[in-house]
């Protein structure tokens, strides 16, 4: 488990971060889930930026993304392996 900011920020470097840390150390994380809970949709920008995008595009592992509420979308489910 890697806990990181998912809201504010420092929150899109937080989220690079750690897929970056599991590209390194792939044999960590067989899948990664990438979770956040509703709220408005400036609480969700980090999930918009072309850099966490391209981090889970280029994740090793598969990608489980759920985020906001549904009817909410976010750019990252443009290059997620599954919806959660």
């Amino acid at each position: 488990t890697l806990h990181v900011q998912v809201q504010g920020a420092g929150a899109v470097d937080d989220i690079v971060h750690a897929f970056q840390y599991f590209n390194v150390h792939p044999e960590l994380a067989e899948v990664i889930v990438l979770t956040r809970g509703g709220g408005s949709l400036e609480d969700l920008q980090a999930f918009n930026s072309e850099e966490v995008a391209r981090a889970v595009f280029g994740s090793l592992a598969p990608v489980v993304v759920g985020v906001g509420h549904e009817g909410v979308e976010v750019e990252l489910w443009q290059v997620r392996d599954l919806v959660g």
